[in-house]
């Protein structure tokens, strides 16, 4: 009975992914794909200029700032921090924090 000997791939390419691209053919690396149109947009997160102080005010604050300055944001992401890796300051009587709506 023979021992299974299972194929073995020498490649020459400076990076092992491209040699796995080159032999399995199961995927493309990013400089082969086509970039999406979004990745052109230019997108606001509240984190950054507020962490958990977000208020409708300064986001329509920070919108017209950017808007003004010749920099609109196509689209906007609202983080309010609302959920923490913490469970100090949760009260157990209560089935939604605040902030969680």
């Amino acid at each position: 009975m023979q021992a299974k000997v299972e194929k073995c791939r020498v490649s020459r390419r400076l990076n092992p992914t491209w040699a796995v691209e080159d032999h399995m053919q199961t995927f493309h690396h990013r400089e082969k794909k086509k970039l999406l149109g979004l990745l052109d947009w230019f997108g606001w997160c509240t984190w950054d200029a507020f962490f958990i102080d977000v208020t409708a005010e300064g986001v329509e604050e920070c919108h017209k700032s950017l808007s003004s300055g010749g920099t609109p944001p196509r689209f906007l992401i609202i983080d309010d921090v609302w959920q923490e890796i913490g469970n100090e300051n949760k009260d157990p009587n209560v089935v939604v924090q605040e902030g969680a709506q």
